[in-house]
């Protein structure tokens, strides 16, 4: 009996530092820049039929309406409205603060196809990740004040699951 009652309060000692440790407030916090906003967006493929040349991220072309109109109204599976399957290049020009001088920094994109980006006309990466985010460490391309962010997505059917 001795032994159980020993081996309990362990078990809720153990709990307990377990509870303690996962409500310790941290006295760091992530800085972000957030850039949802107007882009400007330039299409790769001449025959969609958009005369956009900006689009509100975080959104979708097909919500901004540019593309192809989708003339299927096929029941079999969800249509968009307007569909478009080719790389599409997103800008933006963003400003590293002062105080982020020497700070390590990402750039943090969830839920997009294969992508490329450029900070100031150099290639940072690619990534061809579909499944989880795609994560750019950025630090060495930008320094504090402004710089321009391209961004290439590739809408490609053939570069998912799913291709055509």
């Amino acid at each position: 009996m001795k032994n159980f009652k020993t081996a309990i309060a362990l078990i809720n000692l153990l709990f307990l530092t377990i509870l303690i440790s996962c409500n310790k407030q941290s006295d760091q916090t992530r800085l972000r820049i957030d850039l949802s906003g107007d882009w400007a967006v330039s299409l790769v493929s001449d025959s969609a039929s958009s005369k956009k040349s900006s689009i509100y991220l975080p959104g979708t072309t097909d919500i901004a309406k540019i593309g192809h109109h989708n003339k299927d109204t096929s029941l079999s599976h969800l249509n968009r409205e307007y569909y478009y399957n080719d790389k599409a290049f997103y800008k933006k020009e963003v400003e590293i603060p002062q105080d982020w001088d020497g700070k390590h920094i990402v750039l943090y994109m969830e839920r997009t196809k294969s992508s490329s980006l450029w900070i100031d006309d150099k290639l940072v990466g690619k990534s061809s990740i579909l499944e989880s985010p795609q994560i750019y460490d950025i630090t060495s391309f930008v320094k504090p004040g402004k710089h321009l962010l391209t961004i290439n997505v590739d809408n490609n059917l053939k570069n998912t699951p799913y291709g055509t």
